[in-house]
């Protein structure tokens, strides 16, 4: 996204006392995710191989080192019964794109395709940041560098690495950077449940799971107390690309943002109703460039009403 674009991205409503209200009802001490301290204190328990929580806009997360054995272990016993799978990525997109293999990835999203954000930073924080996780194909010595924990194969035996990028929510880009100074190299997420479990999307339920061996978490003052789940997920290593699961956006307005991406019908949100946008917002998104749509749903995940987000691009 652009610096113009980034300049528009105010938040709101505050809420000072959610922290405290979740502390009162869980007696868990917990951070903001806004203040830096909070959030070093969050990545002092990370440098130490411990998970642990973020509520990333609508649901419930759980990061650490994926380069960590013991946060690998600790995830693994948080999900026991579940069957091993791999990691999440939180790679930024100047760290990302040179992994991939661009000869494995749909020819639009090449450099010389007709959308080619696969291949640009700048487009790719554009068109994924805070949006959906995007599951890439890896050039063989990439995944050689990266955490076995953060890989998995297709069927063609090609490695992928499955990976989201915060840009267009603040907090959390401050919290990826902190990380990545403080020496984490490869930040990995993960849903906050145990197998069988959905993915919490409440601030409350998230300050309960600490009993999960989770030292610590970062409540969002300026995010709703119950979320709306989790983020689509996009299979680049298809061509044409697919949805391969559903998720916070509805499906009209994903459609917006991603025109050239196949839905996958059989393909349901993990849970949760989507994210519902005032017919006067979707009026906006739908009838926009992808620039400005992207703009306006960043905006409305934000926080902001519909009425302010109309003023501020500049529509009517």
């Amino acid at each position: 996204m652009s610096g113009s674009s980034e300049s528009k991205l105010f938040y709101g409503p505050y809420n000072p006392e959610i922290g405290a209200l979740i502390e009162a009802e869980s007696n868990r001490r917990v951070g903001s995710l806004w203040e830096r301290q909070d959030r070093t204190l969050a990545i002092q328990h990370i440098l130490r191989g411990s998970p642990v929580g973020v509520f990333n806009f609508g649901v419930a997360a759980i990061w650490g080192d994926g380069g960590s054995g013991a946060f690998v272990d600790a995830i693994q016993e948080i999900k026991t019964g579940r069957e091993k799978s791999p990691l999440a990525a939180t790679l930024p997109a100047e760290q990302l794109l040179p992994l991939i293999d661009q000869e494995k990835i749909p020819s639009l999203y090449r450099v010389t395709g007709e959308v080619p954000f696969l291949t640009d930073t700048e487009k790719y924080r554009a068109y994924m940041g805070f949006t959906s996780f995007a599951r890439i194909p890896l050039l063989p010595e990439a995944a050689q560098l990266l955490p076995p924990s953060m890989v998995s194969f297709d069927v063609n035996g090609t490695p992928v690495l499955q990976n989201w990028i915060p840009d267009g929510h603040r907090p959390v880009t401050h919290f990826l950077r902190e990380m990545k100074s403080a020496g984490i190299k490869y930040p990995a997420v993960t849903s906050m449940n145990v197998h069988g479990m959905a993915s919490i999307v409440s601030q409350r339920e998230m300050a309960l799971f600490q009993s999960h061996n989770i030292p610590f978490v970062l409540v969002d003052p300026y995010g709703k107390m119950n979320g709306t789940g989790s983020y689509w997920i996009v299979d680049f290593c298809r061509d044409p690309a697919v949805a391969v699961r559903a998720g916070n956006l509805p499906r009209n307005v994903f459609n917006k943002l991603f025109p050239h991406v196949v839905i996958d019908e059989s393909t349901k949100s993990e849970q949760h109703i989507p994210l519902e946008f005032p017919q006067n917002l979707l009026n906006l998104v739908l009838r926009s460039s992808e620039v400005t749509a992207r703009a306006a749903v960043i905006l409305y995940m934000n926080g902001n009403s519909a009425e302010q987000i109309i003023e501020w691009l500049g529509e009517t």
